[in-house]
């Protein structure tokens, strides 16, 4: 990874976001140099951790050593254990959901799949699904776990759900998923390793709630560091998805500004999980920040095959991604450089000022684009947004002797 606190240049540009408000596995056409990453950051494996049942345990005791971790995890909801088997409330599951763990469906009876008639296997599929989305309505249930792991009609399951999970004692491989026989294995850090090995997906079944266990786990885990994404089952079946039929075109580059197309070929929902891409950033490029739909995309610098690459997460068919040849950090309305420069920013009735009480009144310009790159005004010291559309700009500020950037929020004014 590469510092990006020290800016070995003697000119800066600083980046404001400034917003106006009102009252199946194919070749991926990712254009060169462009490349995606087969799992979230270029990790080498991916990791689902899935518990089954839904017991009261599993949100009380699980629910807080997890967020200690920073994991997302999944849970395959058994529709007897709640307020009746187990006396699981819908507020606990409520409160799992509510850190974004995923809540998903084992069926409302939790019997053997292939023992039902197709009708009573839908209602299974159907109104367990349905009774989770009503009582669970910050998230969509959209993934299955087969009751003792006995898989049943594909084709049915595929009517409500993008995933469904049985038990085959193997690691996926990313060219070659049945998404609706996803196999997984029991909690081992030997299967973290093969994952790793084979750079597939591991997803381990658990029905446990002992914590001091599966904290040696998770510690094992957090050794692994960038070398695997864990995520929820339903977002790394998304990812897959969204990575097969990807398309990555490059439609234009400026000096200071490159503006990037990601699609692919999914609905849009649920199908909006960032992935990660990567690119050399251009001769004479530094620094590098990331705009998509008018939100600041998380990016990082590093150093592949012997350049340097801004690796960059963006959301299919959200929108133009925008890189500029700056680096943006949040800060107040009233913004100072981080290296200390005495020039501030400062907005104020749709204009974006620049003090500067130690320097002549040229020692700085700004320029504002809009959130393609598209050049709107420039200004020595000042620019007013007065009478533009609404929506969201970028203001650069160039300034001799100092390097710094910074966002602020700018309301149009009346």
């Amino acid at each position: 990874m590469i510092n990006r606190n020290r800016h070995p240049f003697c000119q800066w540009s600083i980046l404001v976001v400034v917003s106006v408000y009102a009252g199946a596995w194919g070749a991926p056409a990712v254009e060169t140099p462009y490349v995606a990453a087969r799992w979230r950051g270029f990790a080498d494996a991916a990791i689902s951790m899935t518990f089954d049942d839904g017991s009261n345990g599993q949100f009380v005791i699980l629910v807080p050593l997890v967020n200690r971790y920073g994991y997302k995890v999944t849970f395959f909801v058994d529709m007897r254990n709640v307020d009746s088997l187990y006396h699981t409330p819908w507020d606990s599951i409520r409160y799992g959901a509510s850190f974004g763990h995923e809540i998903a469906s084992h069926s409302v009876h939790h019997n053997g799949m292939p023992s039902l008639s197709e009708s009573e296997q839908e209602a299974e599929l159907k109104n367990s699904r349905d009774t989770i989305d009503t009582q669970v309505p910050s998230q969509r249930c959209l993934t299955f776990s087969y009751p003792y792991c006995a898989v049943g009609n594909k084709a049915l399951v595929a009517k409500y759900y993008i995933a469904a999970r049985t038990c085959d004692d193997k690691i996926e491989s990313f060219n070659s998923v049945d998404w609706f026989a996803i196999s997984c294995a029991g909690v081992g850090n030997n299967w973290v390793d093969s994952a790793i090995s084979k750079k597939g997906w591991y997803v381990s079944i658990s029905h446990e709630v002992n914590d001091n266990w599966l904290q040696g786990h998770f510690d094992y885990l957090r050794a692994k560091g960038n070398r695997v994404w864990v995520a929820t089952f339903a977002d790394v079946a998304r990812y897959i998805r969204e990575r097969q039929s990807l398309t990555v075109t490059q439609k234009s580059l400026t000096s200071d500004s490159i503006v990037v197309r990601v699609t692919d070929t999914l609905p849009n929902v649920p199908y909006n999980v960032p992935v990660t891409l990567r690119t050399p950033l251009p001769a004479g490029w530094t620094v590098c920040s990331v705009m998509q739909n008018g939100k600041v995309r998380s990016d990082t610098l590093v150093m592949a095959e012997g350049r340097l690459c801004v690796q960059f997460d963006a959301v299919p068919d959200d929108g133009d991604v925008v890189l500029y040849k700056a680096v943006m950090v949040p800060v107040s309305r009233h913004a100072r450089p981080p290296n200390g420069s005495n020039a501030y920013l400062t907005y104020a009735n749709s204009m974006v000022i620049a003090s500067l009480p130690s320097l002549a009144d040229n020692a700085v310009s700004l320029s504002i684009f809009d959130t393609q790159g598209k050049l709107v005004t420039r200004g020595i010291r000042s620019c007013d947004l007065h009478g533009r559309a609404q929506g969201t700009y970028i203001v650069r500020m160039t300034e001799s002797a100092s390097t710094g950037t910074k966002h602020i929020a700018h309301t149009k004014r009346q």
